[in-house]
């Protein structure tokens, strides 16, 4: 449930009242002179990047960076570190690496090898004998069929998978991931995105973890936490691939960051499906003290938010809707039977004869 919290600025808390009404227009025009209208993209996160670095080094700690997409994500971080590099916050040279970006495929995705692309890095999260693959190993996509993906092991050797038949029909069966490259650089801030799998238990970090690099070595980073602590962390293994830059919150992301003291905020009117009264709401409630919002067009921003909920109907509003609905049946429409028949065709065409048990067993 969401509560109201004392100490907010004006403005803002008055623009807090009004999103959690509904009125997000309303919100908006709360929040004007705390928004600042700049049209074009690339100025828009120039100017958020030199209000950022404008500040004081404790009073970063209080802001958090907020921006809709990951490409937004991306630009505005490389903004900010050449910032950062040019006062000296973190260094000029580092390591240049990889990471492992997680894919947000549905179950429905992972079971189809169209979704598939060379390069991709598939993580098996479970011992599958028939393929000879033992659980949290790595493959990479080396090429694609219309139902078979050919996967390349860190041996090596290579195998055909049929996901639709083996772990990609499942909840939970693999993960699939692309590879980015990283310049690392001591002083950087980053954030692991899965629980660090070192060898050594000592040394393991959990997800959202957020640490400053103090050294970097070839492919070894020792990191710093937040508790003091220092973790060394092999860049070779794919296992601690899964971290990135700690410097800017996307919409979604930011729903699980806490303690948020002040929040810069992109909000763009021609993100249609992102910019919603939800994801706004969602983003302002975080805000303890001041909204500081960088738009593109607020008259436009206005009326998206006041145009889209960003709430999906219900079953029984969908079910209200239908049967108000003056909804005409064909005399040849097909039987209970033969609708019924067809579902079973496509589920095994989709995920084949198997389809019934799909609780991530090999088969």
């Amino acid at each position: 449930m969401y509560q109201i919290k004392k100490g907010r600025a004006g403005n803002t808390q008055l623009a807090w009242h009004d999103a959690f009404k509904g009125f997000a227009g309303k919100a908006m025009d709360k929040l004007s002179q705390e928004s600042k209208e700049i049209p074009d993209e690339t100025q828009r996160l120039e100017t958020v990047a030199n209000d950022y670095l404008m500040l004081s080094t404790e009073e970063r700690k209080d802001h958090m960076l907020v921006v809709p997409n990951n490409k937004s994500k991306d630009t505005l971080t490389l903004i900010l570190r050449e910032g950062l590099k040019h006062e000296g916050a973190i260094s000029e040279q580092g390591i240049q690496t990889s990471i492992l970006s997680k894919q947000s495929f549905s179950k429905e995705q992972r079971a189809l090898s169209v979704f598939y692309e060379k390069g991709m890095f598939v993580r098996f999260n479970s011992n599958f004998k028939s393929i000879d693959i033992k659980k949290d190993q790595y493959c990479q996509v080396l090429s694609t069929t219309h139902d078979t993906v050919l996967l390349e092991k860190e041996d090596g050797s290579t195998f055909n998978w049929c996901p639709s038949k083996i772990a990609g029909a499942t909840e939970r069966g693999v993960s699939v991931y692309i590879k980015r490259d990283r310049e690392i650089n001591k002083g950087d801030s980053i954030r692991f995105n899965e629980k660090n799998a070192q060898n050594n238990a000592q040394n393991k970090v959990n997800s959202g973890t957020v640490g400053k690099v103090v050294s970097t070595d070839n492919e070894t980073l020792t990191i710093k936490l937040t508790n003091g602590s220092e973790h060394i962390i092999d860049m070779s293994d794919f296992k601690n691939k899964h971290f990135d830059y700690a410097y800017v919150e996307t919409y979604y992301s930011a729903q699980g960051v806490k303690n948020v003291k002040n929040i810069m905020g992109v909000i763009e009117s021609y993100q249609k499906r992102l910019l919603n009264q939800k994801s706004f709401f969602t983003v302002l409630n975080k805000t303890k003290n001041k909204f500081t919002a960088y738009v593109d067009n607020k008259k436009a921003v206005k009326e998206q938010l006041e145009r889209v909920t960003g709430t999906k109907l219900n079953a029984l509003d969908v079910s209200k809707k239908v049967s108000s609905s003056k909804m005409l049946i064909s005399k040849n429409s097909p039987t209970k039977d033969a609708r019924k028949g067809f579902m079973k065709n496509l589920g095994e065409k989709l995920f084949g004869s198997r389809s019934k048990n799909l609780t991530g067993v090999d088969l």
